[in-house]
């Protein structure tokens, strides 16, 4: 490893995200190009670097330092730099000219250990001399810092991200306890904690580490769906990834479950944890939903059925005996689900209910988990819906945790509430929704239990049905206006496990054998750039979608979302642009918002009200990205304009092409679906139906014949572990 010391004399690039840098560094043997991740540093600060020269394809020799120490500066030349760089609140040029003039290279000392000196310097005064002396101890405490952490491993990004949380404490907090940060730092896990723990000297079988092991094993279920983990196979799991034994899992479990943090449970004879917080939700989801279940309102059925032969007349529609029963029982239920596939008549039934709830003079609220499934619920509807955290009236607390404006003490006010796309709701946002949901309020849940269940914990819509205890309209006939969409009728096909009709006579399924990878992704920028655009002038941005399985691979979102840019909206001298980490942004660019951010603010271009909250799966187009004042505008679903500071950027990521589980709760004119060779696990029948039901007028499945009749073979229900209907019926029965 090679080692450089000199001044920079020119920073020429610094990423406020990735913290990657490249300056000018003058030294000995003249100047070199370093490149590099660093705090943000200024010219004439004195540094070394550690690292080895390398050629770059277009800028030549570099040097790419892995390591760093920053340099008090001796002469006076890069004294004056030094203090002039702008890390030091209120010196300027001038007076960096004038400190050295007056102190030599004493300077830095008498600013560290005699600030009143200073102001024997003219034209600073007492304020400006403590301002002086703040800011330079700040500057030395965070370089201290990124030291310390740099010597064991870290990052300088990551150190940054460790030094914003917890500051001068830091050190003290890392030496102690570096698990810490998986909880308190962004985007820290627990493998990053752990590789610094060893490089600390940490003992391996430390109560942080095993308890932080433990919590790592819950955290993975977590995100795989599951509510809670057995004992045994939590303290062999945790024993085993740790190489530690078994006793020491049991006392970290112990005391994880004396403060609370995890809770101890036995289901069906073995002992199991949860997390406090997915206990609590399921619990208290159960017996608010039993006690739902068990009201009844009894109405005059003649005339509710007088009220379905006058909303039939009106709008020139005839229910089927089905959705008649479906619309009588949902009026009378305290709660009720209305489960089917497409063109089954899930919405027509919402909005019958709507007509009679309005004709008995009770009022009513729509809601649905994500914006786009809203806005499609309020157009088929004719009244707003909201989703479900805008229902709730979402706020941050001073400790930046979100909470619910609607809750037990100040109850969400209608006589009914419907929530569309049912099955994407996970066991916390439920318990939300019924702790503000009064006892006497109708609670009717639609959805499409065949559909892939919720990103996080639980499977609400299955397990509320699986308990039998609330009335469930099951709806399967596909109706006339449906009848002729092959859309529907291989949705269908698919979810009863016969292959879909892929003959490629229909106006709206087609199937494109390209079974190779290459050749698949070269038909998606066929069909995106000029196929489907052609056949139903459909715009390549706003009406088709790209879906796949798999994030990676050459069919894969990541590389699509490249060949699609590159397609559809390649550089130009007119478009701006922004790097990250993985994804370079332009002007133009399908972008998706990849995480729920409650305080973003958004104005709707046409009515100009404002208001907050992007959603994870929210699609929008960038309008501008501005340098100067570090900003990328955004316009979401055609009306909402939000505004993201560069360091916000990493919440966007280039959406021409999405993942299957991206894609719930949306629809789009046409979808590309993507079954090729080489996904392995991911050839299941639930994925399949779940992308093609997100086609409203077109489906073109691109691959092969042979991973169609896979996927379709593979029924392999995705189980999660849950007690949320065992939970019901117990309350239910008064147990």
């Amino acid at each position: 490893m090679d080692t450089l010391s000199g001044t920079i004399s020119r920073v020429l690039f610094f990423n406020e995200y990735t913290n990657y840098t490249v300056f000018h560094l003058d030294g000995e043997s003249g100047s070199e190009v370093i490149t590099g991740n660093f705090p943000q540093l200024s010219e004439g600060e004195s540094v070394t670097v550690h690292g080895h020269f390398v050629e770059h394809k277009t800028y030549g020799k570099q040097f790419q330092a892995h390591s760093y120490e920053i340099n008090v500066p001796t002469d006076e030349e890069s004294l004056k730099k030094y203090l002039a760089s702008g890390l030091f609140k209120g010196i300027g040029p001038a007076l960096a000219d004038a400190l050295v003039t007056h102190f030599g290279t004493e300077v830095l000392d008498v600013i560290k250990s005699n600030p009143q000196r200073l102001t024997t310097v003219p034209k600073i005064g007492v304020k400006t001399a403590e301002n002086i002396r703040i800011s330079y101890a700040e500057q030395e405490k965070s370089r201290e810092v990124m030291m310390f952490m740099q010597k064991y491993g870290i990052s300088t990004s990551l150190a940054l991200k460790i030094y914003k949380v917890y500051q001068d404490a830091s050190i003290q907090i890392i030496s102690q306890n570096p698990y810490r940060i998986i909880e308190d730092v962004i985007g820290v896990g627990f493998k990053t904690a752990d590789k610094i723990a060893m490089a600390l000297g940490i003992e391996p079988s430390s109560s942080f580490r095993v308890r932080a092991g433990v919590n790592h094993i819950l955290s993975e279920l977590y995100h795989n769906g599951d509510m809670y983990c057995e004992e045994d196979f939590l303290i062999t799991k945790v024993a085993e990834m740790l190489d530690v034994d078994s006793d020491s899992v049991e006392d970290a479990l112990v005391f994880l479950t004396k403060i609370g943090k995890i809770i101890l449970c036995e289901m069906d004879e073995n002992n199991v944890y949860y997390p406090l917080a997915l206990y609590v939700a399921e619990v208290e989801s159960a017996k608010r939903i039993a006690r739902l279940s068990k009201n009844f309102y009894d109405l005059d059925m003649s005339f509710i059925h007088r009220i379905i032969d006058e909303y039939q007349h009106l709008y020139d529609i005839t229910l089927h005996k089905s959705q008649r029963n479906a619309v009588c029982s949902c009026i009378v239920h305290g709660i009720s689900i209305i489960t089917g596939g497409p063109g089954t008549g899930k919405t027509t039934i919402i909005q019958c209910v709507l007509y009679i709830l309005n004709k008995l003079g009770k009022t009513a609220l729509l809601a649905a988990p994500t914006g786009r499934a809203a806005k499609r619920m309020s157009s088929a509807c004719g009244i707003e819906a909201k989703t479900v955290h805008r229902l709730l009236e979402y706020s941050f607390s001073s400790e930046d945790k979100m909470m619910f404006a609607k809750n037990e003490d100040n109850l969400l006010e209608a006589d009914c509430l419907i929530v569309d796309e049912a099955s994407m709701i996970d066991i916390t946002l439920l318990h939300y929704l019924l702790k503000a949901t009064s006892s006497h309020m109708q609670l009717i849940f639609v959805g499409d239990i065949d559909q892939l269940p919720s990103v996080s914990p639980g499977n609400v819509l299955k397990d509320i049905i699986a308990s039998r205890c609330v009335n469930v309209s099951h709806l399967d006939k596909i109706f006339r206006q449906s009848e002729r969409s092959m859309i529907v009728l291989n949705a269908h096909r698919i979810n009863t496990g016969r292959m879909p009709i892929i003959d490629n006579k229909s106006d709206d399924f087609f199937f494109v054998d390209a079974p190779l990878p290459t050749r698949a992704a070269q038909t998606v920028l066929d069909l995106c750039t000029e196929r489907l655009t052609q056949y139903k002038n459909y715009d390549a941005l706003q009406d088709i979608q790209v879906i796949s399985p798999v994030k990676r691979g050459h069919t894969g979102v990541e590389n699509l979302n490249v060949l699609l840019q590159e397609a559809l909206n390649p550089p130009s001298p007119q478009k701006k642009e922004k790097k990250l980490l993985h994804d370079t942004l332009r002007e133009g660019d399908k972008v998706m918002q990849i995480r729920n951010n409650y305080n973003a603010l958004w104005t709707n271009i046409f009515s100009k009200q404002s208001g907050t909250g992007i959603f994870n799966g929210d699609i929008g187009i960038i309008e501008k990205i501005d340098a100067e004042s570090k900003l990328i505008s955004v316009l979401f679903e055609e009306e909402r304009l939000v505004h993201y500071a560069f360091d916000e950027a990493d919440q966007l990521m280039l959406s021409y092409a999405i993942t299957i589980h991206k894609s719930q709760g949306s629809e789009f004119n046409a979808v590309i679906i993507l079954v090729c060779e080489g996904y392995g696990q991911f050839l299941s029948r639930n994925l399949l139906y779940t992308a093609l039901t997100r086609a409203k007028e077109t489906a073109v499945l691109v691959g092969s014949r042979r991973i169609i009749e896979m996927m379709v073979k593979n029924n392999i229900a995705i189980h999660r572990k849950t007690a949320l209907a065992e939970r019901i019926q117990q309350e239910a029965a008064g147990e």
